[in-house]
């Protein structure tokens, strides 16, 4: 579970690097199209109350001419926290399962 949340916390801090924009993309991006980003700067208020400029992502699917042909806001980056955090889940997985037949090999000398 920690490993879960772990992976969850990496993956949403790593939705907008190039890696994550191509993965997402092969997924929410119609066919024939090349995924991208732009970036715009909001006012956000935390949660102490200050607004403060932040930086928002925004997935663009852009056809062979370059024209936008989709814009996604948030999905992608749900996705990708999504996907990195069921990583975190399956890649510890064989680890725990010889642990555990370590464990009952042992208890059955």
């Amino acid at each position: 579970m920690v490993w879960m949340i772990a992976f969850g916390a990496i993956g949403g801090a790593t939705a907008p690097s190039d890696f994550a924009i191509k993965q997402t993309g092969a997924i929410l991006c119609p066919a024939n199209t090349t995924p991208g980003t732009t970036t715009y700067t909001v006012m956000a208020t935390g949660s102490d109350g200050i607004t403060r400029p932040s930086r928002q992502y925004i997935l663009q699917c852009k056809d062979a001419n370059g024209t936008v042909v989709m814009e996604n806001d948030t999905n992608f980056m749900f996705l990708w926290a999504g996907i990195v955090a069921v990583l975190g889940f399956v890649l510890p997985a064989p680890a725990v399962l010889i642990a555990l037949l370590v464990i009952r090999m042992k208890k059955t000398k």
